[in-house]
């Protein structure tokens, strides 16, 4: 139960709000701030300064929640809201997801691969919210942000089967409802051209419906077991973290054959029957929820086939194309998830260690140079929207 914070006055600012805003089951805290705002006629800046004016909440993260620096805020949203406080924390907030990956109660200061992170500089957002808009056209309901949109396995919208957005279609911008002025009304609005979001179809680029319907699979598996708390993987249980875990594994393997196709990981994604033709759009150095859905739906397509066969089978590819336990030891942090281990133990062990020299004044491969390369475009693509985003 949250109890309030005698570090913190009580506010006394906290009524039920003149119009009521209802909390969706499935909605992301952030949301309901934002909309609660544009329905009391304000901008969301407005709404949270008048409450809570001794923080700057829009710098932070509001979908983890706010148990880790002022809880009162809860509570004061469970009073505005009209909703159960341990309901909000539950279904409206990071909090179940964290547990299950067990975090801790510092989990606010940890990073995780399966949660899309807004990569903040004070209120503003380079990566944004995803987004269906069609789901935001909704006549029957009020527009809103789903909690598991912020999830890395969502790139699809399971109602309508289109690819995730996180840009206006009009003007390009990133999607930052926080950002919003109260002339704008509803969330489904770009606070930049102002326009109504609709669907962008030419990022709807996935043509192949077999690609479609192993993605769709993986992304329903995935939250399935989510939502279990468990799930199935090589023929055994597994706790939702050793679950991820082994499948941000699989991603690992994925990303490394698609780097080097000539190397025995690019040997392992063959005998799986993975294609290569998407192979320099999936080299980008950069963790997998920095990703665009678009190079994610590639990733989680090609991951469908590694994760629907034996153990059996598995152990077959790895002792073909040649593979050691220590071929999986690529780097001094490098951990065998437990949901790997029954396939790793049947893999011989290299008695040779290989000693890799490093030449500074060696020509650099192509694959290496346009792994740079696309790391440094992306470092001047944010520091020119910042920049953009100072002078206006």
């Amino acid at each position: 139960m949250v109890k309030a914070d005698p570090r913190f006055k009580k506010n006394h600012k906290i009524n039920q709000l003149p119009i009521k805003t209802k909390f969706y089951e499935d909605e992301s805290i952030s949301s309901w701030m934002i909309r609660a705002a544009l329905n009391q006629g304000c901008a969301p800046l407005t709404f949270t300064q008048y409450y809570w004016s001794q923080h700057r909440l829009w710098t932070r993260d509001l979908d983890k929640g706010f148990e880790y620096f002022d809880p009162n805020i809860t509570l004061d949203i469970s009073k505005l809201a009209r909703i159960d406080t341990e309901e909000l924390i539950k279904f409206n907030t990071f909090y179940s997801i964290y547990k299950q990956l067990e975090y801790g109660n510092d989990f606010y200061k940890k990073n995780t691969s399966w949660i899309i992170p807004l990569a903040k500089r004070n209120r503003v957002q380079f990566l944004g919210y995803q987004y269906c808009p069609l789901c935001l056209m909704d006549v029957n309901k009020q527009p809103y942000l789903r909690i598991y949109w912020r999830f890395t396995w969502s790139v699809f919208c399971t109602s309508h089967k289109v690819l995730l957005q996180n840009k206006c279609a009009s003007c390009g911008e990133v999607y930052q409802p926080q950002l919003l002025d109260a002339m704008s009304r509803y969330i489904n609005h770009c606070y930049h051209c102002k326009s109504i979001l609709y669907l962008d179809m030419t990022q709807q680029v996935i043509n192949n419906s077999i690609d479609k319907n192993r993605v769709l699979n993986f992304q329903l598996q995935a939250h399935n077991v989510y939502l279990n708390g468990a799930g199935q993987l090589l023929g055994q249980e597994l706790k939702f973290k050793d679950w991820l875990d082994t499948i941000l594994f699989f991603l690992n393997i994925i990303r490394k054959g698609y780097e080097n196709p000539t190397h025995m990981f690019g040997s392992i994604l063959k005998e799986f029957n993975i294609s290569f033709k998407e192979r320099f759009s999936l080299i980008e150095p950069l963790s997998i929820n920095y990703l665009s859905a678009v190079t994610r739906f590639q990733l989680f397509s090609a991951l469908e086939l590694m994760i629907n066969v034996t153990k059996e089978e598995w152990v077959d590819v790895l002792i073909k194309c040649k593979v050691t336990q220590n071929s999986f030891h690529w780097s001094k942090n490098s951990v065998i998830p437990k949901g790997f281990y029954p396939v790793y133990q049947y893999l011989p062990i290299s008695k040779t260690k290989r000693t890799i020299k490093r030449d500074s004044s060696r020509i650099k491969s192509k694959t290496t140079i346009e792994k740079e390369w696309q790391a440094l475009k992306k470092k001047f693509i944010r520091l020119s929207y910042y920049e953009k985003q100072k002078i206006s």
